[in-house]
């Protein structure tokens, strides 16, 4: 696969790098259901574990919130406001 660019999406570090780069309106909320997603937290206000598929007790554990279903997202992002 010579010339093909890996994504920074599937890297440990990417999905920060990404979020910083995004230089997105604060605050900011983050929603995944793996570790790469939860490695966004340094750089996003508050991370969301979606268990709506998997539950991953180590994502749950560095969560700020669970949610299980869009509309539990839409009532906490609502909340917030």
């Amino acid at each position: 696969f010579a010339g093909v660019v890996p994504s920074p999406l599937c890297t440990q570090a990417g999905k920060a790098g990404v979020a910083r780069a995004l230089a997105l309106p604060r605050p900011t909320l983050a929603v995944g259901d793996g570790a790469t997603d939860l490695a966004m937290k340094p750089e996003v206000d508050a991370f969301a574990a979606y268990v709506g598929f998997v539950r991953r007790e180590s994502v749950v554990a560095g969560a700020d919130f669970v949610v299980a279903s869009f509309a539990e997202l839409m009532e906490l992002v609502l909340r917030s406001e």
